[in-house]
């Protein structure tokens, strides 16, 4: 009778402290499964999208009255919003380095910012698609950047003023087992490039762009493409839609 008593303390004890320790390490349960009633509830962020890309680039220019070879090498990535469906601005930020031809190695890497536009002119959807031709599309594009680079052995303030006008073939290929990506883009058009200093004057500003754009998924994609003037220059990266 002793022992069942004994017993009958213990356990009560026992049971008072585990209720002790259950009140001090209890968390809050079921929590409420709408946003609103968060401090911080997630946005809509499908108008935001970003990305980065790499290029280089070979330029005739006309500095301190001699011909030269420019070489550009820049690293960039960038940040958009669409004001419209068919209306994106984006900033950019990164680094450029600039060289000579023949001169050895590239100077020290300069930061480089900017901001840009683009726009969705023209979506036509083919009746009877082929391989490759399931739409036309048209965009434009328009982007100032001004980079703080190395040149000749003196900084110098690097500004670049570019447009372009991009005829897009389109195929879309989602559902395809024998495909991974969603679709698939050739494009080609006209470009305008002017790149400028205090001592630098760029000699041919027109060329001519054709790449091809991979969509991974409806947002992202990989991209790339090859630029002519007087050398040929090229670029490639990755761009995220939100």
């Amino acid at each position: 009778m002793l022992l069942r008593k004994y017993m009958f303390v213990i356990c009560l004890a026992v049971f008072v402290l585990a209720g002790n320790f259950t009140c001090l390490l209890a968390v809050p349960i079921g929590n409420s499964d709408e946003g609103r009633e968060y401090l911080i509830a997630s946005q809509d962020v499908s108008k935001w999208s970003c990305g980065v890309y790499s290029r280089a680039q070979n330029r005739d220019v006309t500095s301190n009255r001699r011909q030269l070879s420019m070489r550009l090498r820049k690293v960039i990535a960038h940040v958009g919003y669409d004001f419209e469906r068919w209306f994106t601005t984006y900033a950019v930020a990164g680094q450029s380095q600039a060289g000579t031809s023949g001169g050895g190695g590239y100077a020290d890497a300069g930061t480089e910012l900017g901001m840009g536009m683009r726009f969705n002119i023209l979506d036509l959807e083919i009746l009877d698609p082929t391989l490759f031709e399931d739409k036309i599309r048209v965009n434009a594009g328009w982007q100032y950047s001004m980079s703080d680079t190395e040149w000749e052995g003196r900084q110098t303030n690097l500004h670049e003023l570019s447009a372009s006008l991009m005829l897009s073939i389109v195929n879309d290929i989602e559902g395809n087992k024998l495909f991974c990506p969603n679709s698939i883009a050739l494009f080609a058009g006209p470009i305008y490039s002017d790149i400028h200093s205090s001592s630098i004057n760029e000699k041919n500003k027109l060329g001519f762009a054709v790449g091809m754009e991979v969509f991974l998924s409806e947002k992202i994609s990989l991209e790339c493409a090859i630029e002519k003037f007087d050398a040929d220059a090229y670029s490639a990266g990755i761009n995220v839609h939100f």
